[in-house]
């Protein structure tokens, strides 16, 4: 119990005809009392409140509240995305995609008892040539923890 942080790193590789991509990062998390679970996730990538790993992540710690401030980054290397593109098996309308992006998410977790409030902040560069700006979004999540 008490002020504490962790790092979980991540890679993952999708192989598809939707889309074939490499990323890689690490999420950053610190706070008082934090569950010992894989922190919030933004919508995007399932938008759930954490995997426990713990069984004392079913909130029987010695104190009903924890807090945590969450940051992550994440880098990905795309070979194929069918929505820039257009169709895998012949010529249909496309634009000239990047083949590296980057993604930073950045948020907090308040949790007491059972109850946990999740706001995740996620920002992308540009997924293509043309598109003006990157772009972000935020995302809240209430759970019931059980």
């Amino acid at each position: 119990m008490g002020i504490q942080s962790n790092i979980v790193p991540m890679i993952e590789g999708t192989l598809g005809n939707v889309k074939t991509q490499l990323s890689a990062g690490a999420l950053l998390r610190f706070g008082w009392n934090p569950l010992k679970d894989f922190a919030p996730a933004p919508i995007d990538v399932g938008g759930e409140s954490g995997i426990p790993i713990h069984a004392q992540s079913s909130c029987d710690l010695k104190s009903p509240w924890s807090f945590t401030f969450n940051i992550a980054f994440a880098g990905q290397a795309v070979a194929h995305n069918i929505f820039l593109d257009g169709n895998t098996f012949e010529s249909t309308q496309h634009v000239e995609k990047e083949n590296f992006i980057s993604s930073a998410y950045y948020g907090f977790t308040l949790r007491y008892k059972h109850f946990a409030f999740n706001y995740v902040l996620a920002r992308y560069s540009k997924q293509f040539k043309t598109e003006e700006k990157e772009h972000s979004y935020g995302s809240i999540l209430i759970s019931y923890i059980y």
